[in-house]
């Protein structure tokens, strides 16, 4: 009998840990998307957006800020050969910040033409979200740049890859609300989007909403605050965060020094300001952070493109989501976690100067 039940425990026990996480009961939330995944850069690559593009039946809808990489491209020219009828729209900006830690890549508008693509531009706002949309079965909602830089990073200027995330979304109320989101930022672009927020997470964020929700985050924030950004020159979250830390809520800070310039960081002021307050900052030059996130008790977390400066929490043509998944916030904490473990404590001590 015994000798059964020990068979028994080796045939099924590797079967049970084989289940998707998605797939195991005791994870499972009301408020919570099952398919919801989260998907880490620069480790997990490009794979999530190329498989989104090759299993494309009728149409994908993109807004990038930059969408130049090689890999992607080919990518969609594949699907526009293989479907013809595979409508693409394309959200884009026309102007990058061409800083001195980017590669200087733009957007390569004629060869995407050449490809029958759909291209829209905003005129008075700059696209910043970075959404992706697939048969409208399929979401991507993701804080990175689709360029190789941020996937590869520059090794000739010893640049390194971008932190990034990305997660994916098929729940079909969050999936009909990115697409109407996506057709009334081409259509009605200064127009306030309409969103029913009662107490169901997840929900997304867009526009102008980002600095309320973001400083609604912080406030209620009772044990911790976990960020990822690469721009903290906002004085109200910034005075939002030392409000948390006369709370006694721990607030951690991940960021790459000098994020657009060798000589020049305006993210420093506020930087000591927190490291004064108790506060931590973890300047990281092993990969460049880019992502933004904000973590909030390890129970609710913002993902998105909105970086912590005025323009993008008051103005930018932003998407982000607003999620209490445990699986993704656990992974996402994990990853912060690690990346700690790459300080650079010569710039850490510089910022803790007068």
């Amino acid at each position: 009998m015994k000798k059964r039940l020990f068979t028994l425990c080796c045939v099924l026990l590797p079967m049970l840990s084989a289940l998707p996480v998605h797939a195991q009961p005791v994870l499972q939330q009301e408020c919570i998307p099952a398919s919801s995944a989260l998907t880490v850069f620069p480790k997990d690559g490009r794979s999530v957006w190329i498989n989104a593009i090759e299993k494309a039946a009728r149409s994908i809808y993109i807004s990038a800020y930059k969408l130049t990489d090689p890999l992607i491209l080919s990518a969609l020219e594949k699907a526009k050969e293989n479907t013809p009828t595979l409508e693409i729209y394309c959200l884009l900006e026309t102007a990058p910040f061409i800083h001195e830690k980017s590669g200087g890549q733009l957007t390569p508008f004629e060869r995407i033409k050449k490809m029958g693509v759909h291209i829209f531009h905003l005129s008075q706002e700059q696209v910043h979200a970075k959404m992706f949309l697939v048969d409208n079965t399929l979401g991507l909602i993701g804080t990175g740049n689709w360029d190789e830089e941020s996937f590869d990073g520059i090794p000739s200027q010893r640049i390194p890859p971008a932190r990034d995330f990305a997660l994916t979304i098929t729940d079909p109320i969050l999936l009909a609300q990115m697409e109407q989101w996506f057709f009334q930022a081409i259509k009605h672009p200064k127009e306030l989007f309409p969103q029913p927020r009662g107490e169901t997470l997840p929900h997304l964020v867009w526009g102008s909403e980002h600095r309320p929700v973001i400083m609604g985050l912080i406030a209620q924030a009772k044990e911790s605050i976990k960020i990822y950004q690469q721009d903290l020159q906002d004085m109200e979250v910034t005075e939002a965060l030392l409000q948390a830390r006369t709370r006694g809520v721990t607030v951690e800070v991940m960021m790459t020094p000098f994020p657009f310039s060798k000589t020049v960081d305006k993210n420093t002021s506020n930087q000591h300001r927190i490291l004064k307050s108790g506060g931590f900052i973890y300047p990281q030059n092993h990969l460049y952070i880019h992502a933004k996130i904000l973590l909030i008790d390890g129970k609710m977390m913002y993902l998105g493109s909105c970086n912590f400066y005025p323009q993008s929490l008051d103005a930018g043509h932003e998407l982000g989501i607003v999620t209490e998944d445990p699986l993704v916030i656990h992974q996402i904490s994990q990853t912060f976690d690690e990346d700690k473990k790459h300080i650079d404590r010569r710039r850490l001590e510089a910022l803790k100067k007068p």
